[in-house]
């Protein structure tokens, strides 16, 4: 199951966006619009610590490597090939369900934990 229907199909689904985004979502177009958001803000990150602080401080320098390892990172995400990781996960879950229900269901809890506190 690669393809999802999440996001409505209307012309104001795309207000504000830099893509319009046509058909069904795909998990590529998911992993492709993750991977640019991620080299966007590195960019971003490092485009802003060069302009506001041109002398080289220690938080400076951690933001610096920061966004670089965003900008690699971000080339990895572009680079996963979501189909194999589709098919080991449903491999996976076809070999072991009661271990996958047991961790969906931990999951669920700490999810419901966490939301409950807000």
């Amino acid at each position: 199951m690669s393809e999802w229907n999440l996001l409505p199909q209307g012309d104001d689904m795309n207000e504000g966006q830099d893509q319009e985004v046509s058909g069904p979502v795909t998990l590529e177009k998911v992993r492709d619009a993750v991977a640019e958001t991620m080299h966007k803000t590195a960019h971003t990150i490092h485009d802003q610590l060069r302009s506001d602080r041109p002398e080289a401080s220690k938080p400076a320098e951690w933001g610096l490597r920061t966004s670089e390892w965003l900008d690699r990172l971000s080339e990895e995400v572009r680079q996963w090939d979501v189909r194999g990781s589709d098919s080991r996960l449903r491999a996976a879950i076809a070999n072991h369900p009661g271990g996958a229900l047991l961790l969906a269901g931990a999951a669920g809890i700490l999810l419901g934990r966490a939301l409950r506190r807000r």
